[in-house]
């Protein structure tokens, strides 16, 4: 006589009532995580296209008009060629270069279709999108549970390192490191359980892009050796092993070869030498320097505090997150390896540490370019204090981090009762992580706007275009439009120190502080001016002409 398969009705009744409560139990973790992601999703968008929070970077506006320099004459072509004409000084960022005039391009016509916005183009909705998307899927290929993906999501998108990416308009090459480094992981993650072909092709192509895209990409090489050690070098095919050995050599060559050859072409940058710089060089000699290496450590424990909404960065606080990262890093390994079946995680919580080290020491060494030795004096160094823009990449990798050792906590718990503890727990912290990132990026963020567009508030700026889109939308293109833009210096100023306040406290060395001193040099040499102010007009609306006021005059 055959037996029918039981099924949740035909249980004897304990049998149900355990099959109901964990599906009750899995539809409450989806709504969480729903709730979760709702939360994250939502805050990102509304920031993202807040004219409060938004700003254009005075060094940009320039180029930013030159990719519309004729448009009256100039064809499609002609504007891609500017890729070709924008002097990096040297630096290997071709793929950032034309994201920057493909951005460009697409600038006029959004603000003819929908608004003029410097946070609306193709790049940014990119780096808005993919990232977090396939973070969160690698979250979860990795084992990681939902609840948990969800809530580090939530960490990640509030984090100034990734905002910051998406609010200011400045070079796209930090957006591209978020977009190259998200689908090569994902990629690699994927490689890890399948071997593909496929997935493998992927994860090389996003690393190569990433190498063209910035600087700050190239240790990725390294990063992506370590953590997927096993699947790209120790057990792969001799033809894998040799591909991805060889990227390095292949970011060489076409560096110093090909892009030459290509700017020698074009008639732009004939003298182009990425490998002839003596202070790329020199910048080698600083790895030997115990300073370095204490500067290092110094920016690696204020990335991760700053990524999980820290803003007091001091002794204390420095020397107790790197106490978490190394003394939890460390029990938890050992603990796992003494697990049945807990190496690989172990391996995983160890790679993804030594990560985040050299990611950190290696952005403090970037930050030395062009002049080396100069430690803790480059003027980039108050921005990348707080991960903002400089030194973003940090926020990706303190998210891995904790994503693994969430996971290795789970694998030690011996109970349901402590693995649902340690959820709730992460969770909960996760939230109060969110409301901290949320407040430190918004002061963060508005003084850097202050001083990147002081006299001139940023959100009164838009006010100004948005109130003069009817008449530029109905003017003939060689009909002068006047535009007055209104300074607000007092205003500014008090909104500047208010936010500096919050940030660092009434008791701050101003002697010592890179946002303070950064201000009192802008408010006697501000960077817009007039000539900024009609290239901004200029690169939303370029077959308009317009007359540019200043405070009427």
């Amino acid at each position: 006589m055959r037996t029918q398969p039981a099924s949740a009705l035909s249980a004897p009744p304990s049998t149900l009532a355990v099959v109901l409560a964990r599906i009750d139990a899995q539809r409450l973790v989806g709504v969480l995580a729903a709730i979760l992601l709702g939360i994250a999703i939502g805050h990102t968008v509304q920031t993202w296209l807040s004219y409060d929070e938004v700003w254009t970077h005075p060094e940009l506006i320039g180029a930013g008009a030159h990719v519309w320099s004729d448009p009256q004459s100039e064809h499609l072509g002609d504007r891609l060629a500017r890729v070709a004409e924008i002097n990096d000084d040297n630096r290997v960022r071709p793929l950032s270069k034309a994201a920057e005039v493909l951005d460009g391009i697409a600038r006029p016509y959004v603000a003819r279709m929908l608004v003029p916005h410097p946070a609306l183009t193709p790049f940014t909705v990119l780096a808005l999108v993919l990232p977090p998307t396939l973070l969160f899927l690698s979250l979860r290929r990795m084992g990681l549970g939902l609840l948990p993906s969800a809530a580090l999501l939530l960490v990640f998108l509030s984090c100034t390192g990734f905002m910051s990416t998406i609010v200011a308009f400045d070079r796209p090459a930090k957006k591209l490191t978020f977009i190259f480094f998200s689908l090569a992981f994902y990629f690699a993650v994927r490689h890890e359980r399948t071997r593909g072909v496929g997935s493998f092709l992927a994860c090389i192509a996003a690393l190569l892009c990433g190498f063209f895209s910035d600087e700050e990409d190239l240790v990725f090489f390294v990063v992506f050796g370590a953590i997927f050690a096993t699947s790209l070098l120790v057990r792969a095919p001799n033809w894998k092993r040799v591909t991805f050995l060889a990227l390095p050599l292949v970011f060489v060559v076409v560096a110093q070869w090909g892009l030459s050859a290509l700017y020698r072409l074009a008639g732009t940058l004939p003298n182009f030498d990425p490998l002839g710089e003596s202070e790329k060089y020199r910048l080698l000699a600083a790895v030997v320097r115990p300073d370095f290496y204490n500067l290092g450590l110094h920016g690696l424990a204020q990335g991760m505090l700053s990524t999980v909404g820290v803003r007091v960065h001091d002794r204390f606080t420095e020397v107790a997150v790197l106490g978490i990262l190394f003394g939890a890093s460390a029990i938890l390994v050992y603990r796992l390896w003494r697990e049945p079946g807990g190496r690989a995680t172990a391996y995983r919580l160890l790679s993804v540490t030594l990560a985040l080290t050299a990611v950190g020491l290696y952005v403090t060494l970037l930050d030395q370019y062009p002049t080396p030795g100069s430690f803790g004096t480059n003027g980039r160094g108050y921005m990348g204090e707080f991960t903002y823009y400089y030194h973003s990449s940090m926020a990706l990798f303190v998210v891995l981090w904790l994503a693994c050792a969430w996971q290795a906590l789970l694998a030690i718990a011996r109970s349901a009762r402590v693995k649902h503890a340690v959820v709730g727990v992460g969770v909960a912290l996760c939230a109060a992580v969110f409301v901290a990132n949320v407040s430190l990026f918004e002061d963060v963020n508005r003084l850097l706007q202050i001083i990147h567009t002081y006299p001139y508030s940023s959100p009164q700026m838009y006010d100004v275009l948005l109130a003069e889109l009817p008449t530029i939308r109905n003017s003939a293109p060689d009909q002068p439009i006047t535009v007055n833009f209104r300074s607000n210096e007092q205003e500014l100023s008090q909104q500047f120190d208010d936010a500096l306040t919050r940030v660092f406290g009434r008791d701050m060395d101003t002697s010592n502080n890179g946002f303070y001193l950064t201000m009192q040099y802008f408010r006697d040499h501000p960077m817009m001016g007039r000539e900024n102010l009609q290239f901004t007009l200029h690169m939303y609306f370029p077959h308009n002409s317009f007359r540019v006021l200043m405070n009427g005059a």
